[in-house]
């Protein structure tokens, strides 16, 4: 590649800064190769739909971590740290699911306000459609859920600790990182294995 055409490229250092010296967006979750004209749309965006990605991946390691932590003060009695972690647990969790139902809504949904991002910024809408399965049951009442119990101030909030109150963080980021790697293999983008 030419230094006249990797400066026509556009891409991110890890930090979201721009760096129009390479042709490589490096992020920290998917390190993507500008190879086609609308690229640049692309990376533009792309920013935004990473933080996203990376969030969800954050929250989701502190849930690892934290949930745990309280079974463990559960078991030794120890109520004062128990609660602690319960609300660390509980900002963690609301951080994965603000996240995730945005990443939902980008790969799914297709009404949108004029600046919404949506896969078909990026992706044939039509094409995308066949590509990927419709969203299935349990993705839709969970990110009902999400719009009731987290987005909204309702009494649609479970009170208490029933077992529907869970949330099956582990299947949601699994779903997601299955669409996520479609969306690259559809969008024809070049996973980087770094430099």
């Amino acid at each position: 590649m030419t230094n006249q055409q990797k400066k026509k490229n556009i891409s991110f250092s890890q930090s979201g800064m721009w760096n129009a010296t390479t042709s490589t967006i490096y992020m920290r979750r998917f390190p993507i190769r500008l190879e086609k004209p609308g690229d640049e749309l692309l990376a533009k965006h792309f920013s935004y739909f990473n933080y996203e990605v990376d969030m969800l991946h954050f929250a989701n390691s502190k849930l690892n971590k934290l949930v745990p932590e309280r079974d463990r003060f559960k078991r030794e009695g120890n109520k004062s740290k128990q609660g602690e972690c319960t609300a660390e647990i509980n900002m963690a969790l609301e951080t994965f699911v603000v996240h995730w139902r945005a990443l939902i809504e980008f790969f799914y949904k297709t009404e949108r306000r004029s600046d919404d991002m949506r896969v078909d910024d990026f992706i044939d809408k039509s094409k995308w459609q066949k590509t990927r399965e419709s969203m299935p049951s349990w993705v839709k009442k969970l990110n009902c859920r999400a719009g009731k119990e987290i987005a909204h101030l309702t009494s649609s909030r479970k009170y208490g600790t029933p077992p529907e109150k869970n949330w099956p963080y582990k299947e949601m980021r699994e779903h997601l990182e299955a669409i996520i790697t479609v969306f690259v293999k559809e969008a024809k983008l070049q996973i980087s294995q770094g430099e």
